[in-house]
């Protein structure tokens, strides 16, 4: 059974003082959609005890008027967290980490929003069921730039309920950081490369698997918005790809040996998803499209070997 709280958890496997689950509320620019994710978490029903970190990282918006009327109105209910600068995604989310008491950490960010009232009370029972799952994620529903798409499940789900690390290196099937629920304790820091990562979300995932599998929920709980603005939908393929791939090279140095049959895997499978990348990257460049050209390149080199294989930058031309 994984304990990472040690004498804090009771027999019963519950934390013996202070919240079950810590909600993380993360915020920068929200202030169309912040109000409707604190009153989803407000909304939740049967929840276990909790407490509510608002981690606003100076917002430049009206977010910051519109925490200011909701926490006067709910004063017991939310804890706003100092931010004197900006932090950044990463330093944002590591500073409220280590402020969370609770057994579990849940994750909202402030333009999404929980969509099942009884999302908390499932989830915590989830994990309370299964103490070797490092995590647990569901479905979830999707709003593209503002439509609803009534029904549609962006969520690709897993082949199992339970997902392993060589399954999440291979295949990212955690649609949203909304939609997970970490068990509190496994990492109680974060490697520095993180803050060098876009899609430190997934890197997080994989942290936590390889300390225990994540289980998967496939009732949608979330709503998840899909923008121009947010970090990873504002993204080309391009800069997808060197994200992935950077991530794949700092953590190959981050485990120091360990799993690297399943990360030469995952990027095997990278590749061989774009089996004909030298006619791809040719193609390319006749039509002028250089910043793919010079990622696949890169990709080509990296995958043989090159000496330049972790670095973050990519290929050059990206930057231009």
């Amino acid at each position: 059974m994984i304990d990472p709280l040690g004498d804090r958890v009771g027999a019963s496997g519950v934390v013996v003082d202070g919240p079950v689950v810590s909600v993380i509320v993360l915020t920068y620019n929200h202030e169309r959609y912040i109000e409707q994710a604190l009153r989803s978490i407000l909304g939740q029903l049967d929840a276990p005890a909790m407490e509510v970190l608002v981690a606003d990282d100076c917002s430049t918006d009206r977010t910051p008027q519109i925490l200011d009327v909701l926490l006067k109105e709910f004063p017991d209910r939310f804890r706003r967290l100092p931010r004197p600068a900006n932090l950044g995604l990463s330093r944002n989310l590591e500073s409220a980490w280590k402020e969370c008491r609770g057994r579990y950490i849940a994750i909202l960010e402030g333009d999404d929003c929980w969509t099942d009232r009884l999302k908390l009370a499932k989830v915590v029972a989830a994990l309370d069921a299964h103490p070797k799952w490092s995590g647990c994620f569901h479905a979830v529903l999707v709003e593209r730039d503002g439509r609803e798409s009534p029904g549609e499940i962006l969520t690709t789900p897993p082949r199992t309920t339970v997902v392993s690390l060589p399954e999440l290196l291979c295949a990212n099937c955690v649609t949203t950081l909304s939609s997970m629920t970490y068990r509190r304790g496994l990492i109680t820091s974060f490697p520095a490369w993180h803050r060098y990562l876009i899609n430190g979300d997934y890197a997080l995932h994989l942290l936590h698997c390889e300390q225990g599998s994540l289980g998967y929920l496939p009732e949608p709980m979330t709503l998840y918005r899909v923008h121009s603005r947010g970090l990873w939908s504002s993204l080309d393929r391009a800069r997808r790809w060197q994200q992935y791939l950077s991530l794949l090279a700092y953590l190959e140095l981050h485990f120091d040996g360990l799993h690297a049959d399943a990360i030469a895997r995952a990027r095997q499978i990278f590749f061989d998803d774009y089996a004909s990348l030298v006619k791809i990257e040719s193609r390319y460049r006749a039509l002028g499209m250089d910043r793919l050209a010079a990622l696949l390149k890169w990709g080509k080199t990296w995958f043989h070997g090159s000496p330049d294989a972790t670095s973050t930058e990519g290929p050059r031309s990206l930057d231009r």
